[in-house]
């Protein structure tokens, strides 16, 4: 009886701290205004006659439109990532008031899995660490977590980052069931896709840390080579994109920085380490 007390309210305060941290961000982002991108990514790319894309005074207000949109224009003029998309749906959904809610949930989501991550468990100490800990380290927070294209193209992608290291971490431990599989399969994909800064780099660390295994002769299951090829599979999706090589030949892209490949191959790889 007193331990499940003490267990009650531990989950008491736990979830106490997490309503306190989501009224935090959300209050923050409620007082920080719209920029640049965040207004653009909300109306219709169009072609320019000189083959360019630009935005029009047509705001994105359907599917269709928001499919059109992303696959006409931005996939083969702009970029090809995926995390253009989300912040077009957003805009689509409700703009800024969307975004606080959304971005509360998200903050929230982050601290569970950073706490599972390091501490392999949840907790009012764990989740007040982890998220003191990301206030002081997180490299450009203003611009990663409370701008919304930012938070769309560098912030949301490590929710599903880590929620892949949690799924390669069952796996490695023998804890291979095919929901758990699929479920892993698919978050692949997704990081894959989302932005060429973490799709491209991803697969090249699996995919050496894999070999690493073999060559210690450690064994690799056949489950995290699925992951590894997925994550190959949808790092396809940006980084074969012909806008990415557009934004490529202008400078203007990761892909044109072959000597910026090597710190985000180290800075993925050493979780995996």
């Amino acid at each position: 009886m007193i331990k499940y007390r003490r267990f009650r309210e531990e989950r008491i305060w736990m979830f106490a701290v997490l309503l306190i941290i989501a009224y935090i961000m959300y209050v923050i982002n409620s007082h920080i205004p719209m920029l640049q991108d965040d207004y653009r990514l909300g109306f219709v790319l169009t072609t320019l006659p000189d083959g360019s894309a630009w935005y029009t005074q047509n705001p994105i207000d359907s599917w269709s439109e928001l499919a059109s949109s992303w696959w006409n224009q931005r996939y083969h003029l702009t970029c090809g990532r995926l995390s253009d998309g989300i912040c077009s749906l957003i805009m689509m959904l409700g703009g800024k008031t969307v975004f606080n809610v959304i971005s509360a949930g998200a903050i929230i989501a982050y601290l569970c899995l950073l706490s599972c991550y390091c501490f392999k468990s949840i907790g009012v100490a764990q989740l007040l660490i982890c998220f003191l800990l990301s206030i002081v380290f997180l490299p450009n927070i203003d611009g990663t977590v409370f701008w919304m294209a930012g938070w769309c193209n560098y912030f949301l992608p490590s929710i599903l980052l880590l929620s892949l290291y949690l799924c390669i971490r069952k796996i490695e431990e023998g804890q291979i069931r095919l929901g758990m599989v699929l479920f892993a399969s698919l978050l692949s994909v997704l990081c894959g896709a989302f932005h060429e800064g973490l799709g491209v780099p991803l697969f090249a660390a699996l995919f050496a840390n894999g070999v690493v295994k073999i060559l210690k002769k450690e064994k690799n299951g056949w489950s995290y080579w699925v992951v590894v090829v997925c994550v190959g599979i949808g790092a396809l999706v940006p980084a074969s994109a012909p806008a990415m090589w557009n934004r490529a030949s202008s400078g203007n892209s990761l892909l044109t920085a072959v000597g910026g490949l090597e710190p985000l191959l180290r800075q993925a790889s050493i979780p995996l380490i």
